[in-house]
């Protein structure tokens, strides 16, 4: 089978299992079947196609049928134009979360912060924090020492693990020692009511624990609320990410311990961020 007819068998078994971006999934597990980008795809595109990579993109085109997320078959997420490893253990980035990190770039104005990246998951955050800002030292933690390994993976691959400290703590049970400029976090924010009701690749695939934020989705916010005061330097920014609704209440749960609370919009117009100053 030559590159043009498996991308087209592909896109079409993809879309009759309800996949909303089926000729883009189609193209980008052949890539990585191929070790080619998308352009190798368009200019070779009557190229047959050896005998056992034919085979092996037929199973993982099989497997994202079922619902398994393309950058777990991949084992590639990008971020921030970096290249993250993500597997099962961890939450695939997306780029909503950039808003986030654009977000902290832009209000810093240290040349060598110190950072804390909470829920820290694949380390997209704190990583991309690191190499975008040469001076930072970060430290993330998570509650799964399979994420922290895929973190760790990440800050090596990006040239700043020197720079970057891993802790396997509970954040809900467990204080994280050190004073920070800057204390960052993506939590787990879904409500446990909707878990099951997200799109079927989030839902079955992606770890319920970087997902469920209790029943009324803020159960990580008000621990955040409690811990980031202990953990910052007074004037240090507290950056988190929030659900489509959720801005309004976390602004209320950091209202007593800091000021210069703002908001900030994602590209979709959802208030995404949350963002104060430690008073003092």
């Amino acid at each position: 089978m030559v590159i043009r007819a498996a991308l087209d068998e592909a896109a079409r078994c993809l879309k009759e299992k309800g996949n909303s971006t089926p000729r883009l999934d189609a193209a980008v597990l052949l890539c990585h079947v191929l070790g080619k980008d998308r352009g190798y795809l368009i200019t070779h595109d009557q190229e047959r196609l050896a005998p056992a990579a034919e085979t092996k993109y037929r199973e993982i085109v099989a497997k994202r049928a079922e619902g398994m997320p393309a950058a777990y078959l991949t084992g590639e997420k990008e971020f921030m134009s970096l290249s993250f490893a993500v597997n099962e253990h961890v939450l695939i980035p997306r780029s909503d979360t950039e808003t986030l990190v654009e977000a902290i770039l832009e209000e810093n104005e240290l040349g060598t912060p110190r950072i804390a990246d909470l829920c820290c998951g694949s380390g997209c955050i704190g990583v991309s924090l690191a190499y975008y800002i040469p001076g930072a030292l970060v430290t993330m933690v998570d509650v799964s020492e399979d994420a922290v390994e895929v973190a760790q993976q990440n800050a090596v691959r990006h040239g700043v693990g020197a720079r970057c400290r891993f802790v396997c703590a509970d954040l809900l049970c467990e204080q994280v020692a050190g004073e920070f400029d800057i204390v960052v976090s993506n939590p787990p924010y879904i409500e446990t009511a909707e878990i099951a009701a997200l799109e079927r690749d989030v839902a079955e695939y992606e770890p319920r624990l970087a997902l469920d934020g209790g029943a009324d989705g803020l159960v990580f916010y008000r621990r955040l609320a409690q811990l980031a005061p202990a953990m910052l330097r007074p004037g240090g920014l507290l950056a988190l990410e929030v659900g489509h609704k959720q801005a309004g209440a976390v602004m209320e749960l950091l209202a007593a311990d800091f000021h210069d609370r703002e908001t900030v919009c994602d590209l979709a117009g959802i208030r995404r961020v949350v963002m104060g100053r430690k008073n003092g």
